[in-house]
């Protein structure tokens, strides 16, 4: 993971989408890498764009009502970005945005939403636990 300042919080946006179903999941990490929140919701959509559209406006509604500031925000729509931002972002996105990826994915696999903080992270699935693991270790 990139390092950014410790008082920042990073928050890894991503969906999942298969027809009309999508998933839209966010990973909530300190400055030090350790993941503090992970969320996902499923929803009805008409493409995988309109997905990463409704998730990171999810994400930013979700981030407002929690009063989190200073975010450093990680998308790996490059469609998004751009109407987001009005300009071309890094399209190597992916690596840094796994555990939000894996989160939606699995979501939308077994078609249950996740609701995870620092307190309780173990619940998580083996495979997105596993990964975080690995992410975590790597920002060290």
């Amino acid at each position: 993971m990139d390092s950014f300042p410790q008082r920042w919080l990073k928050i890894n946006v991503d969906a999942a989408f298969q027809r009309s179903r999508a998933a839209a999941a966010m990973v909530v990490r300190n400055g030090d890498g350790k993941l503090l929140w992970l969320s996902s919701f499923l929803f009805t959509c008409r493409s995988p764009f309109e997905a990463e559209l409704v998730s990171l406006n999810w994400a930013s509604k979700l981030a407002e009502t929690k009063n989190w500031r200073n975010i450093q925000w990680e998308v790996d729509a490059k469609e998004v970005v751009k109407i987001v931002h009005s300009m071309e972002e890094p399209s190597n996105c992916r690596t840094c945005n796994g555990v939000a990826d894996l989160a939606a994915k699995f979501s939308l696999s077994r078609n249950v939403s996740l609701l995870v903080d620092e307190l309780n992270i173990k619940s998580l699935p083996f495979s997105i636990l596993e990964l975080v693991d690995v992410e975590q270790t790597a920002a060290l």
